[in-house]
């Protein structure tokens, strides 16, 4: 039974290949797996962040939202 990642990434693949003619290589699969990996720990390290500076026991919507914001800037390029 093939993973989800598997999955995902041949999807992925697939959408990439018909909406752009530049060739693509066989482990950016994983290259895009590990950026997604890097962005949701970032996204996770900079909402905890938030969460403690609130003094709050969890993380809530509303520390992932800053954080989203602060995160996506810094992934943007």
């Amino acid at each position: 039974m093939p993973s989800i990642h598997n999955r995902a990434s041949r999807k992925h693949k697939k959408l990439i290949g018909r909406r752009s003619k530049v060739r693509i290589q066989r482990n950016v699969d994983l290259l895009m797996y590990l950026n997604y990996l890097r962005f949701v720990n970032a996204l996770v390290v900079k909402a905890n962040e938030l969460c403690d500076k609130d003094s709050s026991s969890e993380i809530l919507p509303k520390h992932l939202e800053e954080a989203k914001r602060e995160v996506m800037k810094r992934f943007r390029g």
